[in-house]
């Protein structure tokens, strides 16, 4: 038998990890009852100045780049707690990474927010500031491709922000003007599975081409792809010029009683009435 009580080798509890516990808790609850009073004093100076409608509009803009921040989280935080359980020791390095990610992201966010508040404050919308927006989204991609340094991208990301969610809400604006209001609900259901239906298909074809090739290729191929629907657009629109465009045509701004499929085309250029 030992002569010792090994128990007593054990180390003592700490006495002030419950105070400190409860003390980090009060904070943690003192913070988020003050952000959401801010943000309740923001909303309501928002509607105040952007009235009801414009706020409407605003508030569909930000509901969409809330679904962008979770969509940009790319389930970093889960992958550094992963990470950093496994392998303590290269745990400072996976933070710089996760803070240089993050740092990238809210870049892209600031983007996004400015882009939502330019949106909020259209009155009109057609095929040619989509395609416009969806220029602008592409350009800024391929910019991001060549970037040879995190400054460069961090300027380079406030574009992919505020091209992305312009490009988003412009899609989204003229889907709901351009259908039938008694077929408006299944408009959006059909674009919804477009924008989240293609992603099992996608996603696989994005990540294979950054495992094998790299990243910059897969944020190339996206740049590609938002280029074409851009030039697509463009094109329609040069196609039904050709077509309305005649000696009784004269530029007048967008009306309500203008047909829609033709107003959207091309807000500037109606016929006459006779």
């Amino acid at each position: 038998m030992p002569d010792h009580d090994l128990t007593s080798d054990l180390p003592a509890p700490s006495t002030g990890l419950g105070s400190r516990a409860l003390r980090n808790t009060i904070l943690v609850l003192t913070a988020k009852v003050i952000a959401r009073l801010i943000a309740l004093v923001t909303v309501l100076a928002m509607i105040k100045y952007l009235k009801a409608a414009s706020y409407g509009g605003f508030a569909t803009v930000v509901n969409y780049t809330a679904i962008v921040s979770v969509v940009l989280d790319l389930g970093f935080n889960v992958l550094f707690v992963r990470e950093g359980a496994r392998h303590p020791g290269d745990i400072q390095r996976y933070l710089r990474n996760v803070m240089s990610v993050r740092l990238l992201m809210s870049v892209v966010s600031l983007g996004s927010l400015t882009g939502a508040l330019a949106t909020a404050r259209r009155r009109t919308i057609d095929v040619r500031v989509v395609s416009r927006n969806a220029a602008i989204f592409g350009v800024a991609l391929a910019l991001l491709t060549f970037t040879p340094n995190q400054p460069s991208a961090f300027a380079v990301g406030f574009l992919v922000g505020l091209g992305s969610i312009t490009f988003m809400t412009a899609a989204t604006a003229i889907t709901q003007l351009a259908a039938d209001p008694s077929m408006r609900g299944r408009v959006l259901a059909l674009q919804a599975i477009v924008f989240l239906g293609s992603t099992p298909v996608g996603g696989p074809i994005v990540g294979a081409i950054s495992e094998t090739f790299g990243a910059r290729y897969a944020i190339a191929l996206g740049a590609l792809a938002t280029m074409a629907a851009s030039g697509f657009g463009f094109f329609t629109i040069r196609r039904s010029r050709k077509v309305v465009l005649t000696h009784d045509a004269a530029p007048i701004p967008l009306q309500t009683d203008v047909p829609g499929d033709l107003a959207l085309l091309d807000p500037l250029v109606t016929p006459k009435a006779s």
